[in-house]
């Protein structure tokens, strides 16, 4: 928790260093990158100078088959790719390779302040309860593996997962982005918490304790 809290604040010390980042500007990337991000607007697109950043990419080769050739269709080396290899396997490979890169993107400053835009925009939706009221969703993967699960979406509100009309894998966000945008920007986006349903039969408040009010308690919200 400590480290989390420290990364947190030095995330926040470096946007006050890049005060002249434009957020409507188009990150730098290679053709690959640009026509798979534009058929999925869930995706936010990843600079070239994260990617090709070695360090950002450790413990990659080991989950990806064909890792090697993968990144070079990612980078845009496609000379340097023998004619042998399938071309499917190896954009299935780049494709996977691509959302795990893409997780951990969004752990960056960049990142979620690309995230930040489509979340105001509500390209992932709006939370389904009442009580929300409308509160923009997040995406968020069950695993970080890939193949496990297709991606959900997480409300900052009711603090509840809900299933997403979406089949990218939820890899492509893992479980940890929801509550690290949420410590990031804090100070800029504001995530009120619903008003617990309070149920009455004819204007009689039903006992908390009673079998037909337990429903309020399914979800519990931390006040």
């Amino acid at each position: 928790m400590f480290l989390f809290s420290k990364l947190i604040a030095k995330m926040q010390r470096n946007q006050h260093k890049h005060k002249h980042f434009d957020t409507d500007s188009e990150p730098n990337t290679t053709e690959w990158v640009s026509d798979h991000v534009s058929s999925r607007p869930w995706l936010c697109i990843v600079e070239d100078t994260y990617i090709n950043d070695n360090f950002n990419l450790y413990g990659l080769s080991s989950t990806v088959n064909d890792y090697q050739n993968a990144l070079k269709i990612i980078r845009g080396h496609y000379y340097d790719i023998p004619s042998s290899k399938s071309h499917n396997e190896l954009q299935q490979s780049a494709k996977t390779l691509y959302g795990l890169i893409h997780s951990r993107y969004l752990l960056t400053f960049a990142g979620v302040k690309e995230m930040q835009k489509k979340y105001e925009k509500g390209i992932y939706g709006y939370c389904p309860r009442v009580s929300c009221k409308n509160q923009p969703l997040l995406p968020i993967g069950l695993s970080p593996n890939p193949g496990e699960s297709t991606v959900k979406t997480f409300c900052a509100s009711c603090q509840d997962i809900y299933d997403a009309d979406c089949e990218l894998d939820g890899c492509y966000f893992g479980p940890y982005f929801p509550h690290f945008f949420i410590q990031a920007l804090k100070d800029e986006v504001t995530f009120e918490k619903p008003e617990p349903t309070k149920l009455s039969i004819f204007g009689i408040p039903i006992d908390p304790n009673s079998p037909i009010n337990r429903c309020q308690y399914v979800h519990p919200v931390t006040q």
